[in-house]
């Protein structure tokens, strides 16, 4: 029983003392910080190598890109420099190569688009060609976005106009276009019921009419194209512009002409809906390009004239054959 007693006391005294596990713990903690720090210190080192090289690299890489697009911008410059020395001598030029192209030709313009410096392109071109702009005609967006009571009301305006029995349906964007296209195809005498219509349409706030629409015409230009503020929907539009360009082609029985033009910079293009139409067209009418092709085109030369894809030829082949119309 002693000796048991005397046991415990010898193995107290071999296990370590709280203070000893403390100091063991502090230098396991301390070489494992050290461990880490010569890691740590290797990676620079290793970095301290390798980074500059790669540094040195990217930057090389980074001026060669910024030469480039400095290069790029600068040609751009160059070529928006050229472009307009280009359009100005061509603009001096294009009065002689249109002179009398469409001498006391009667044209109206009709304006389907967002853009009105565009129609102004076009009379103005159409004017130097020797034609007279009758009339310039601009239909409303509202023209395609009437509500049904709307178009209720304005059949009953026109079935006071024309003294139609009521009709149980109102009037359809089709119906209305038809009614627009012959007034303006076949003339609206002062006092008569046609004229009455146009006023009507006037007053609704659907079309705009500047100039004399009391005599027939049989030569239209279509200013189309839309901007991207998506009203009205573009199928809408496609809708009107092809009922319109099918009234005023039949009109004059059938001898009419009718040309589609728009600027170069649009968002949504007119001009596939008039290659689908079967007519000429312009398809940059804010420049030179296109000034000079529209009277060739009102004249008879079918094709489609411009700088997009969309165009065949670039400027009326007659050019080559003639220098002044």
């Amino acid at each position: 029983m002693g000796d048991a007693a005397n046991l415990v006391p010898a193995a107290l005294a071999i296990l370590p003392s709280p203070l000893t596990l403390m100091l063991d713990s502090r230098y396991f903690f301390i070489f494992l910080c050290v461990t880490f720090l010569m890691l740590g210190f290797g990676i620079v080192i290793g970095q301290s190598v390798t980074l500059p090289a790669q540094i040195t690299r990217q930057q090389h890489t980074l001026q060669l890109l910024q030469a480039q697009v400095d290069g790029a911008v600068q040609e751009g410059r160059v070529a928006k420099v050229h472009l307009a020395q280009v359009e100005n001598a061509m603009n001096k030029i294009r009065p002689r190569l249109v002179r009398n192209a469409l001498a006391g030709q009667s044209v109206d313009v009709i304006q389907c688009s967002d853009y009105p410096q565009a129609t102004s392109d076009a009379k103005a071109a159409l004017m130097d060609a020797g034609a007279n702009v009758t009339a310039v005609i601009v239909i409303s967006d509202q023209f395609v976005d009437l509500s049904p009571e709307r178009r209720d009301n304005i059949r009953q305006q026109l079935d006071t106009i024309t003294g139609a029995a009521a009709q149980p349906s109102p009037e359809t964007t089709v119906s209305l276009i038809t009614r627009l296209a012959g007034a303006i195809a076949h003339g609206a005498p002062e006092g008569s019921p046609t004229a009455s219509v146009l006023k009507m349409l006037e007053k609704n706030d659907l079309v705009i009419i500047n100039g004399n629409v009391t005599q027939a015409c049989s030569s239209f230009v279509l200013v189309g194209g839309r901007n991207d503020d998506g009203y009205p929907d573009q199928s809408d539009t496609s809708e009107l512009e092809g009922e319109l360009i099918e009234q005023l082609a039949s009109a004059a029985n059938g001898s009419s002409t009718v040309v589609g033009c728009e600027p170069l910079d649009v968002t949504t293009s007119s001009i596939p809906q008039y290659q689908k139409e079967n007519i000429a067209t312009v398809d940059c009418i804010d420049h030179p390009i296109g000034q000079i092709a529209l009277p060739f085109a009102v004249r008879g030369e079918h094709d489609d004239f411009g700088l997009k894809s969309t165009a065949r030829v670039t400027l009326p082949e007659s050019l080559e054959h003639e220098a002044t119309p």
